[in-house]
């Protein structure tokens, strides 16, 4: 997609509607065709980056232990162009959000509020099943997301430094934690 190459390469406060077009040789008549907006735009980028960060909404039957589900879910298995090129759009799209009041808005509505729901949903269902017990769904999906994802969400974060493997076992331990808990001992 132009506009999501255009976002990458000049950022958000850059990315304008006859950058778009120009980039794309297309005019501006043709994206209002597709997009009402330059905010319509980056809804569906972010929806889009969403269903790449997170594999939902899933089979609400499917038959896997929580902990194979889940790292489904978060994308554990996701090769290092692909997971260099979401944690990318990701630090574009925070630094957006921390400059442009709309930007974040556009994130939290279309991105980690709509991820959490669907999370939410996911964990909601595998305790109607009996294969996990959650109280509040909604509050747990937020824990999960926060763990997981908490590093890559901090400013100082270098992508240079994280490899696949690490990105991988990170996910594995939240999962671990998620499910598990970390095993704290009796005192006496």
């Amino acid at each position: 997609m132009i506009a999501y190459s255009t976002f990458m390469k000049v950022g958000y406060g850059a990315t304008t509607i006859d950058l778009i077009a120009r980039e794309g040789k297309i005019s501006k008549q043709t994206f209002y065709r597709t997009f009402a907006d330059r905010t319509e735009l980056f809804a569906e980028m972010i929806s889009a980056h969403r269903r790449e960060m997170l594999a939902l909404p899933r089979d609400p039957e499917e038959s896997v232990p929580p902990d194979v589900a889940l790292e489904k879910i978060f994308r554990v298995e996701l090769e290092e162009a692909g997971n260099f090129e979401r944690h990318h759009f990701v630090h574009h799209i925070l630094s957006a959000a921390r400059q442009y009041p709309e930007a974040l808005v556009l994130l939290k509505q279309y991105g980690s509020d709509r991820a959490q729901e669907e999370l939410a949903t996911w964990l909601s269902h595998s305790t109607q099943r009996g294969v996990l017990h959650v109280v509040d769904p909604t509050h747990a999906a937020g824990v999960l997301m926060s763990m997981i994802f908490s590093p890559i969400s901090n400013a100082d974060f270098n992508l240079s430094n994280t490899s696949l493997a690490g990105r991988g076992k990170h996910i594995r331990q939240c999962i671990r934690v998620f499910l598990g808990g970390i095993g704290a001992l009796n005192e006496k």
